[in-house]
């Protein structure tokens, strides 16, 4: 699983949806594949038919078992340093991914519901921004409070960092303009800096000179 990273971004969970709810598709390619061995030599038995009945049903077992796999390890909710990315696959062809950056990061909630998310510990996180036009509902997902403090904790820590930067965080910007006067403050800095070592030269250079001059 991998996403085009900003600068100093970096991905510190993934996750990803219980494997319970793939159950159904599980026991599905299971049976398909496995079940022809029990009427492996009938089917063989059959002729030309009963061997394609054989490998037909385990072809169709192997592509049930390669698209769980597949959407189960597609189906992910990335947490990096700067934003929560949320991508839903549906099929081969068919992902949506949505993201909120947490300068916009306005509530997460976390629950667990049910016997089965009580004993599996898996429920549902909701992220909403700050402008009520986003959210991201991540369903049957493992650990759904853990995932909330961790969400919330490095939302404070990416907002005590660019909030020291003067930068408001909770304006209604794009992130990119957010790192544009963080950029520019960081080279007015520099600029600062500069100017007063030179400050600092031409005064020393001064003073030799007017030492050279009393000689």
């Amino acid at each position: 699983m991998s996403i085009k990273l900003e600068q100093s971004e970096e991905i510190i969970h993934i996750a990803k949806k219980h494997m319970i709810v793939y159950m159904a598709y599980w026991l599905l390619a299971f049976f398909f594949i496995v079940a022809p061995f029990f009427f492996m030599f009938w089917l063989f038995g059959q002729g030309i038919w009963g061997q394609i009945a054989f490998f037909g049903a385990l072809f169709i077992g192997l592509v049930i078992l390669i698209r769980t796999i597949f959407l189960w390890n597609k189906n992910s909710a990335i947490i990096t340093t700067h934003r929560v990315v949320d991508i839903e696959q549906r099929g081969f062809f068919d992902k949506t991914v949505t993201e909120i950056p947490y300068s916009e990061l306005d509530f997460v909630a976390g629950k667990i519901k049910g016997i089965g998310g009580t004993i599996l510990r898996y429920g549902t996180v909701i992220i909403n921004n700050q402008a009520g036009t986003m959210s991201i509902v991540l369903e049957k997902v493992k650990h759904p409070v853990r995932l909330q403090e961790k969400i919330n904790k490095y939302k404070k820590s990416f907002n005590a960092v660019y909030s020291d930067k003067g930068v408001c965080l909770n304006c209604n910007s794009k992130r990119n303009s957010i790192f544009e006067i963080i950029d520019k403050k960081i080279k007015k800095s520099e600029l600062e800096e500069l100017i007063k070592i030179k400050r600092a030269i031409d005064i020393k250079i001064s003073k030799l000179l007017e030492n050279n001059n009393d000689i």
